[in-house]
């Protein structure tokens, strides 16, 4: 019988908003994969991941928003009014879709060697600081604030790495003085940039931020592949000589039959038994 290697092809869908959030008690915003199929769209039927975020407020992340919902790739997303203080706010939803091309693959009848995938090494890389970022301006909305992050600056046309090192952030106005030192909440991490909630401040307003990242590169450094091959092969037990003759012209030649031979698993090469 043959098996089959699957090499999944994978890709984020459009964002779906397709339920808009009611006042009622009962109500809330139901962004479920079942209510974006009954909207007409094609959607996979088990999805490897998925990213919710606000309608209003795409650029705060989905952790953010206090509100009690559910982000499940499984069902989607769903918020209950009456899980919730305020009513739900309207969200939408992406998908994760992967697609499985399957191939006949003859491994079954190869012989037993199992090849490590080669673990590639960037030594020296080259990195640098970017320049600074302040692609926003503080929304002075009770659910707004002030927000730098990858998205928001590539919204404004500038490019940035896809995984910077570290990132440093400061204020606009003031840059010298150091974050610790403001009475402000505000996040810098490399994962959410520059994130700042009105609601967590004593003023209920954010000041204006920027920020900087460490971006490296490799195209430039001596790149190593370390490819560590293992070899599984099965030691077959010499048990009983057994030979078989073959007639030559000039003698008759006794040649180990493959029962008689067995292979070194170090070296690989064919050994075979002392007459």
């Amino acid at each position: 019988s043959t098996s089959s290697n699957c090499t999944p092809s994978c890709q984020w869908t459009q964002w779906f908003n397709v339920d808009r959030p009611t006042n009622k008690l009962d109500g809330g915003d139901l962004e479920t994969l079942d209510n974006i199929r009954d909207h007409g769209y094609n959607i996979c039927q088990a999805p490897k991941d998925i990213n919710c975020r606000s309608v209003r407020f795409p650029y705060i992340p989905y952790t953010y928003l206090l509100y009690k919902s559910q982000c499940d790739r499984s069902t989607g997303l769903i918020c209950l009014n009456r899980d919730n203080m305020d009513p739900c706010i309207d969200f939408e939803v992406q998908l994760l879709c992967c697609t499985c091309e399957e191939e006949p693959s003859n491994a079954a009848m190869l012989p037993a060697v199992t090849t490590k995938t080669p673990a590639t090494h960037c030594e020296n890389p080259r990195c640098s600081w970017t320049q600074w970022f302040n692609t926003q301006n503080p929304t002075p909305d009770p659910d707004g604030g002030e927000f730098e992050n990858i998205t928001t600056i590539r919204n404004q046309g500038y490019s940035v790495c896809d995984f910077p090192k570290d990132i440093q952030c400061r204020l606009g106005r003031f840059p010298y003085i150091p974050l610790n030192m403001l009475y402000y909440v505000q996040e810098c991490s490399v994962l959410h940039g520059l994130v700042c909630l009105n609601k967590n401040q004593q003023d209920e307003k954010c000041l204006d931020y920027e920020v900087q990242f460490l971006c490296c590169d490799c195209s430039s450094t001596l790149m190593q592949s370390l490819i560590i091959p293992e070899v599984t092969t099965n030691l077959t037990t010499l048990v009983t000589s057994k030979y078989s003759a073959r007639e030559t012209p000039n003698a008759t030649e006794v040649l180990p039959t493959t029962q008689d031979m067995f292979i070194e698993p170090n070296e690989g090469s064919v050994i075979l038994p002392n007459n």
